[in-house]
């Protein structure tokens, strides 16, 4: 007889146990253009950036200036790419930061 109310419980358990799973498996809503690794040469993406910033959009300018940054650490462009999207970030009027 107890073995007729195992598998009930059993099985109650396992789906209580599986169904909150199932929200991990939904797709990734911020993958976004600072998750993309294209490999530019640092005069393509620092004119980019410049550019951006020229017509006024800060936050995608300052998202460029990041990526100089980090694909060219040990440049002297790195070091103008910081102080230009520190620049930015403060120029953009709301910026809505993402951190994963």
């Amino acid at each position: 007889m107890l073995r007729k109310f195992n598998r009930p419980i059993a099985a109650a358990l396992a789906l209580a146990l599986l169904l909150p799973l199932g929200a991990c498996a939904g797709r990734n809503k911020h993958t976004g253009a600072d998750t993309q690794y294209v490999a530019r040469d640092v005069n393509t993406l620092y004119t980019l950036a410049k550019r951006r910033l020229e017509q006024g959009e800060y936050a995608l300018a300052a998202a460029i200036f990041d990526e100089v940054e980090r694909q060219h650490p040990y440049s002297i462009w790195a070091r103008r790419a910081q102080l230009m999207s520190a620049f930015n970030y403060y120029a953009a009027p709301t910026l809505i930061i993402w951190w994963p």
